[in-house]
This record gives structure tokens, sequence and C-alpha cells, in this order.
């Protein structure tokens, strides 16, 4: 038996947030109640991967839940009839002040990363951008600082991360591509070494055989 939705209903409304009880069937044919939050008009987000040249535009922004800052990638919603492309280019240029030249790849599809709790969705958009980093373009209410980070950078944040005399957070879907960004580079090096080791052996091998 697949496990269904029987209703949704709306136990608490602000003016961003709805708090959600969903009545569901189990897949053992249970009748069971879960507990979620949604936003008021808009479920879909973007984050974007922009890389200036050789380095990575990362942001550092206070998360009144966290009690503390993330670092994150550029991100925020969908506006109402506005692509994720054009989404992408004015969060971007609002959190970095940096402008897109080019998308990389397609968008992903959208995809969740905290469905235990929020339905909301997030496509990732890939971005070759251009410019200057400047907080010129924040709200007034956003505390984000931004950065463009080399690989070295992002390396030793991630070992930062570990130590407890870390105090910041990393977003989750940051993290996989922090740690993508430094692996692409690590990987060639990796494959260098060993094809170099490969080669010795057989020089080794053949001497060997002589």
């Amino acid at each position: 038996m697949r496990s269904e939705v029987i209703s949704r209903q709306i136990l608490c409304e602000t003016e961003y947030l709805r708090l959600i009880e969903v009545t569901y069937k189990n897949k053992l044919g249970k009748i069971e109640t879960y507990f979620g939050a949604e936003r008021v008009d808009n479920t879909r987000a973007i984050l974007v991967v922009a890389v200036v040249e050789d380095r990575l535009a990362v942001i550092r922004e206070f998360r009144p839940l966290l009690g503390g800052y993330e670092w994150s990638l550029p991100a925020g919603l969908i506006d109402r009839d506005e692509s994720v492309y054009d989404a992408a280019k004015r969060e971007l240029k609002e959190e970095t002040g940096l402008d897109v030249v080019s998308f990389s790849k397609t968008a992903s599809p959208f995809v969740v990363s905290s469905s235990g709790l929020s339905n909301e969705t997030s496509s990732i958009v890939y971005a070759v951008a251009t410019g200057e980093i400047s907080d010129r373009y924040l709200s007034k209410n956003e505390d984000i600082q931004a950065f463009l980070v080399s690989k070295d950078e992002v390396r030793e944040l991630l070992k930062r991360a570990h130590t407890n005399e870390f105090a910041d957070f990393i977003g989750a879907k940051a993290w996989v591509y922090l740690e993508q960004f430094v692996k692409d580079e690590s990987e060639i090096v990796a494959r260098v070494k060993t094809n170099r080791q490969e080669r010795i052996a057989r020089r080794f091998k053949n001497r060997s055989s002589l």
C-alpha cells in the first residue's frame, strides 16, 4: 500500500508563513498527522553557483532562527512571473553586486532540501559572473557579507568548520558545492599522480624483465 495525503489544514497564518497540519494514510493503512510550514505566496526559490574567473561567490548571512551567521551561496525566492534565470540575475546582483555574464549549464529542476519541515523547492543555477563585490544593493534589513573565494580559501573554510572555534553555520547545499569546487582540482591532481605512478611502475617492471 502506498502512503497518500488525505487533507491539509491551515492552523495559523502570518504575513509570510503558514503552519499546516497534513492528514495522511501511511503505508500500513493507518491515519497519521504531520505538521509543517509553507510560505504564503511562493514556495519556489533559486540558489546561484556563480564563478568569477577562478573564484566562487559565497555569502555570510545572519539567520535569526539560528541565532548566528550562515555561510551559503546567493539565493532567494522567485518573484511572480519571473524565470529561474532572471531570478538568479536579480538575487546575485542584490546580494553580491555581481552581474551574470552567462549561464554555464542548464539549471537544475526544482529540488527539495528541508522536506521534513517545509515544502519549499529550489532550482540550482550555474553562472559565470563579473564585477566587484558590493553591498549597495542589499535591503536595509539584510545582514549579508559577500566574498569571492579561491579554492585555497574554501579549503580553509571547510577545515575551520570542523573545529570548535568555528561559531558560524554552513548551509547543506552550500557545503556540497564548496566541496565540489575544491574537489574538481583535487581529482585532476590525483589522476596526474596516479598516472605518474603507473608509468613508473611499468618502467620498473620492464627493467626487471630484462
